[in-house]
């Protein structure tokens, strides 16, 4: 029992500073990714959308998880991601047409 207890204490003292030493550098990766995805052709750049969203699902029904199918399932949080979601990409789109004109 005790070895289990220390186990629990120490990865949540050892996490947050796993996390943090990763951080900068999945960031890095993130930008450099993203580099590379902003240079693709329109079809190639929809094939990889399909493609993540393809993963995401496999990865989803592997773990179990329930993805709601339906809007009805959908629940608050669900609905306040994908609202944020889309606000972020109509400020980006917005600041890109303005940085145009």
């Amino acid at each position: 029992m005790l070895g289990d207890a220390a186990l629990t204490l120490a990865l949540k003292v050892i996490s947050p500073i796993l996390i943090g030493l990763v951080t900068p550098y999945v960031l890095d990766g993130i930008k450099n990714a993203s580099k590379l995805v902003d240079e693709l052709p329109a079809f190639a750049k929809q094939g990889l959308a399909i493609a993540i969203a393809s993963l995401a699902t496999a990865l989803a029904n592997l773990l179990g998880t329930d993805i709601p199918t339906e809007l009805a399932l959908w629940d608050g949080e669900v609905v306040k991601a994908l609202v944020a979601g889309f606000l972020a990409i109509a400020i980006k789109q917005h600041k890109q047409l303005k940085a145009k004109k």
